[in-house]
């Protein structure tokens, strides 16, 4: 299972949002920096909206597991590109933060997980998945 989530974001900036205590590897490209096998290689794919036309001119392939990140619910634009780009999902911070965290985990196969900070600390002697 590939071991890291692909983050593209202007001038390779992290988006602090997606900081707030996760613990899967953010391999943080900006949209010119991509490379093919960073593209293909990647668990999953969080394309900050703000560089969607300048990814969508690069005509990179269509694949599966790629997110585009708005910050406006008012932005109905942003499906429309979503949709140019192929994504599985256009997600919104901060409502889906939990959710996109969630989603990163499931993309690594939860190897990253923090069991008892994701789900509680009333876990009854649960330590995560069985290997």
């Amino acid at each position: 299972m590939n071991a890291h989530v692909l983050v593209i974001a202007p001038g390779a900036e992290p988006v602090p949002e997606l900081l707030t205590g996760t613990t899967v590897p953010l391999c943080w490209r900006s949209p010119l920096q991509v490379r093919i096998d960073d593209w293909l290689s990647a668990a999953l794919i969080i394309i900050d909206d703000r560089c969607s036309t300048t990814l969508f001119e690069q005509s990179l392939p269509r694949r599966e597991d790629v997110l585009l990140l708005g910050r406006s619910l008012d932005d109905a634009t942003i499906f429309g590109r979503g949709v140019a780009l192929g994504v599985e999902a256009v997600v919104h911070l901060p409502d889906a933060a939990a959710w996109l965290e969630l989603r990163t985990h499931v993309a690594t196969g939860g190897v990253y997980a923090q069991w008892e900070r994701l789900l509680g600390p009333d876990l009854d002697g649960f330590s995560g998945p069985v290997s």
